[in-house]
């Protein structure tokens, strides 16, 4: 029997839908006719092709023509012009939110141009085709957005990435894209196939999924000691998965987790995790040190378990999901898959889109750019739109047709659980209330160098 076969799933007619009468004809050949202009000016002769439309830019192919009006590639040693010199020269090519790129397998340039009146691509458009199918038990995964010739993107879980990070300086573009991807895994999967931590530094885009039947524990982790208690727990579930793959069904031949739950039976199946981080994490966040470790070894699998490994076990059932604004500061630079909406300089996206640039120049409507390790190359994509409300109409559809089933041995570990060495961070216990320790006089300057939590009986003050 499925993992998902009692899920009662959300009806599509709970999300909304969107104008999607991207750009009209006219527009398409003002814009050729804006290209082949700046190229004039240069004194070269090109054609130019549309490429394909999306909701927020439409994007051509720009061939150079040689005297003789043939087609040629910029490589070619008849081309009037390198394809570094004409990027860097060509006025509209340096445009604010004109992207040129050079594209080797066909030696030209592509030119994305914005819309003059962007649309919205909606969730609701790209589940049209998969809420019905089983693709969740196949590829594990969630659709993320639209490519510039009309195809869905498509993430799975367990051949794609395991763990994403979404940056860019946009608060909005980075929750919509949160709140897509959780209410897309929650269309394809039941509390059963897929559990949620959900994390928060201070965001609030996880409180529109409180009490969801797909929480592992019914709460939203704020506090920095449970912070550190749920990645220890889930630094000790890693290692037993691992463990239980390392045996195999059979107790000799590895295996991974979408083989084992193939051969085991229902009872014994293990639900896809999905830890999200969402929000700032703060420098003064009193354990940042383990933090920071802890996100390490959880991001490279690497509590417990040989690297030699790593090919007969790459899928644990464990994944990550960064929101997190100052992603610069942590080490979510080790994980491969990011997920970029518009920067504020060509700085940022060369941190965040390992080392390349374009991100400053995306359109700011959901128009992200994806780098994905094992392509080695970014891919643009149009993300889509889930508004609050729509994620309400869902999870209320969701709690009221399910039922609640947490797990009380993890909220156990987490309630009980000693989080270790935190890298010298001291717990002063305090009857008095945080007003009454600073009435005390003893301030930060009276503590030795260090790390400081003031438990008292209203809050702790860390120092």
């Amino acid at each position: 029997m499925s993992m998902n076969s009692n899920y009662k799933r959300p009806q599509l007619s709970l999300l909304c839908d969107y104008d999607n009468d991207y750009v009209s004809d006219d527009e398409v050949e003002s814009n050729k006719q804006m290209i082949l202009a700046a190229l004039n000016e240069m004194g070269l002769s090109a054609c130019v092709d549309i490429v394909g439309v999306t909701a927020t830019y439409s994007e051509y192919a720009v061939g150079l023509l040689n005297e003789a009006g043939k087609k040629v590639k910029l490589s070619d040693s008849d081309s009037p012009v390198s394809y570094h010199t004409l990027i860097k020269d060509c006025g509209l090519f340096n445009a604010e939110n004109i992207i040129a790129e050079y594209d080797h397998s066909c030696g030209h340039i592509t030119v994305s141009v914005p819309n003059i009146k962007p649309s919205v691509l909606g969730l609701k458009e790209l589940l049209q085709d998969a809420t019905n199918s089983d693709f969740d038990h196949k590829l594990l995964g969630f659709k993320i957005g639209r490519d510039i010739h009309g195809k869905d993107v498509f993430f799975s879980l367990a051949y794609d990435s395991q763990d994403y990070v979404i940056a860019g300086e946009n608060d909005e573009e980075r929750n919509c894209c949160l709140r897509s991807i959780i209410t897309s895994l929650l269309y394809s999967f039941s509390p059963k196939g897929m559990s949620f931590i959900f994390i928060s530094f201070g965001g609030a885009t996880l409180k529109s999924f409180a009490h969801i039947p797909h929480l592992l524990i019914d709460e939203i982790i704020t506090e920095p000691d449970r912070i550190m208690k749920v990645l220890s727990w889930a630094a000790d579930e890693m290692k037993r998965r691992m463990h239980l793959f390392e045996m195999g069904i059979d107790g000799k031949t590895p295996c991974n987790e979408v083989v084992y739950n193939r051969l085991v039976d229902d009872d014994k199946k293990l639900p896809e995790i999905v830890i999200v981080l969402d929000g700032y994490i703060d420098p003064e966040f009193p354990y940042v040190k383990e933090l920071e470790k802890r996100l390490d070894g959880l991001v490279n699998r690497s509590y417990g378990w040989g690297m030699e490994h790593e090919v007969l076990c790459p899928h644990i059932g464990l994944h990550l999901i960064f929101s997190v604004k100052n992603w610069s500061a942590h080490p979510l630079h080790f994980i491969g898959t990011r997920l970029v909406f518009k920067t504020g300089s060509e700085k940022w996206s060369r941190l965040w889109l390992k080392g390349h640039r374009g991100a400053e120049k995306l359109t700011g409507h959901n128009d992200m750019l994806i780098y994905l390790p094992k392509y080695g190359k970014l891919t643009r994509v149009q993300g889509c739109y889930v508004s609050e409300e729509e994620v309400k109409a869902v999870t209320d559809f969701i709690i009221k047709n399910n039922e609640l089933s947490f797990d009380d041995e993890v909220k156990e570990y987490i309630d009980t659980h000693d989080i270790g060495d935190c890298s010298g961070v001291t717990i002063i216990g305090f009857g008095g209330t945080m007003a009454e320790w600073r009435r005390t006089g003893l301030g930060n300057n009276a503590l030795d160098k260090g790390r400081f939590i003031i438990r008292c009986s209203d809050g702790d003050i860390v120092c």
